[in-house]
């Protein structure tokens, strides 16, 4: 879930389409050579054990096309899924890619502001099914963009462009060697940020990956978060809304929803990266149970395949978390928010400073991100 706050300038790079709605999408201009180098993946403490990470790449031009509203429902106070049907972009889409969202043209102006939006609205895709041919986005109603969005009713139409963004590959049951991500898998997210995670999670779990997904939320929304990912990971005893972590469930538990306080999250995350799977604890002090499972199959020591993990929220939340995977046995990625006036790469106004061997260096967050490594990328 992208932020709905505007960018100064023209629409430059989105793209329309005066087809019908539901007609095939046409490839946008081709983004110029890359700006910066290839896309910055790597491990943030896993050497050795597929230590450059997931290696996902754009391998096609985003489609621009005339998307029709099919539904809208709300899932929380200020949270809206809007699906839309936009058969070419949901059959290409893939895991942590996006798509920008140009409104109907406001001629009366939208809100205070005559004319606006101006420009398409970047938002994660939360789940695309190349059967029906729809995509549905989530987002947090904050600004007149996305007010408009919300209140379009089935049969409006919106501009489409995408898929956007570097995707994650997720291997299919059984593929050997780099052909995707293969797991054990953690989602880590600021409260209904995790929507940038539902695609991945979704395939993941269809693949067998393992996937444990830790959110910091409390009170209702952690209760109405539990009911809208409850269906796809089961939830931890202990991870209930208004319960304390600390259910000691037996055995090794692999694959599960943890809903837990904000403050108690980064205790919670790095005492359990720091299991050594043997039994023992590392520096962090005791992993809360309901995460020793995960701890245990996710540390290559104990002969499981290092995790992979991804992180979203506000940057004070990914800087927590940066801190935390530092030098643990984990490949760590952050997903990074940034201003998108185009979308595709064109327009240089989402730079993102990453370091490596050479310095520093920027990268565009739509075209090589929007996930970084969590040891190159600077916050």
């Amino acid at each position: 879930m992208i932020d709905d706050r505007g960018s100064a300038g023209p629409q430059a790079g989105f793209l329309t389409d005066p087809e019908a709605p539901g007609a095939p999408g046409r490839p946008a201009t081709p983004p110029p050579a890359a700006w910066a180098g290839g896309p910055a993946s790597g491990a943030a403490g896993c050497a050795g054990a597929g230590s450059r990470g997931v290696a996902g790449e754009i391998t096609s031009p985003p489609l621009a096309m005339t998307a029709r509203v099919t539904a809208r429902r709300s899932l929380a106070p200020g949270i809206v899924a809007t699906t839309l049907e936009a058969p070419a972009i949901a059959a290409a889409a893939a895991p942590l890619q996006f798509v920008q969202v140009g409104l109907p043209a406001a001629g009366a102006g939208c809100g205070s502001v005559p004319g606006r939006p101006f420009l398409g609205r970047p938002f994660s895709i939360y789940d695309a099914d190349a059967g029906s041919g729809r995509l549905t986005i989530v987002y947090r109603v904050v600004g007149p963009g996305t007010e408009m969005l919300a209140g379009l009713e089935p049969g409006a139409t919106v501009q489409l462009l995408g898929p956007l963004g570097r995707p994650v590959p997720v291997a299919p049951p059984g593929a050997a060697g780099p052909s995707g991500l293969t797991g054990p898998l953690w989602l880590v997210a600021w409260s209904w940020q995790v929507a940038a995670f539902r695609l991945l999670a979704a395939r993941a779990v269809a693949a067998g990956i393992p996937v444990t997904v830790l959110l910091a939320a409390e009170g209702e929304a952690a209760r109405l978060l539990a009911a809208d990912w409850a269906p796809l990971v089961p939830p931890a005893p202990a991870a209930r809304p208004g319960e304390q972590p600390g259910l000691d469930l037996g055995g090794e538990l692999r694959g599960h929803l943890a809903i837990v306080p904000p403050a108690q999250l980064p205790s919670l995350l790095a005492a359990a990266l720091d299991r050594d799977g043997s039994g023992g604890n590392g520096t962090s002090g005791a992993t809360a149970p309901f995460l020793d499972g995960a701890a245990a199959s996710a540390t290559p020591g104990a002969g499981g395949r290092c995790p992979r993990l991804f992180a979203a929220g506000p940057r004070p939340f990914l800087q927590q978390v940066q801190r935390i995977v530092r030098g643990r046995p984990v490949d760590a990625f952050l997903v990074v928010n940034a201003y998108m006036p185009c979308g595709y790469g064109a327009c240089l106004g989402c730079a993102v400073p990453v370091r490596d061997g050479a310095g520093t260096r920027y990268v565009r967050a739509c075209r090589e991100g929007r996930w970084f490594a969590a040891g190159e990328v600077i916050l």
